[in-house]
């Protein structure tokens, strides 16, 4: 008998949240997730205010980077991608997902004997 434990989060679309709540989600690296940020794969959210004495504040980022990051230990663990690999396989999943929403809105636009 094989037990799978799931955790369930709400994810909060107005609340941001910090590298370590990432970490922690994740269950990638601090080091792996800054690197996500330089490729491009996270986008943390414009700064309010400059750090103390010129050290840079946290980043933090949007809620929905929770489920980013969920994907990309995903992707990292079934199909063994660096963080290159991991970027492109998100870029044409995103691709992919709009392409799903354009079709959906042009068969819409079909009349009902054409569908």
């Amino acid at each position: 008998m094989k037990i799978e434990v799931t955790e369930i989060r709400w994810v909060d679309q107005h609340g941001p949240c910090s590298l370590h709540e990432l970490v922690e989600a994740s269950q990638l690296s601090a080091d792996e997730l800054r690197e996500l940020v330089e490729l491009g794969v996270l986008r943390p959210l414009p700064a309010a205010g400059s750090g103390s004495a010129g050290v840079e504040p946290e980043p933090r980022f949007a809620a929905e980077c929770l489920v980013t990051v969920r994907a990309v230990r995903r992707l990292r663990e079934d199909f063994d991608l660096d963080a290159h690999g991991v970027s492109v396989a998100l870029a044409l999943m995103e691709r992919i997902k709009t392409l799903e929403r354009q079709l959906r809105a042009l068969h819409a636009q079909l009349p009902d004997s054409m569908s």
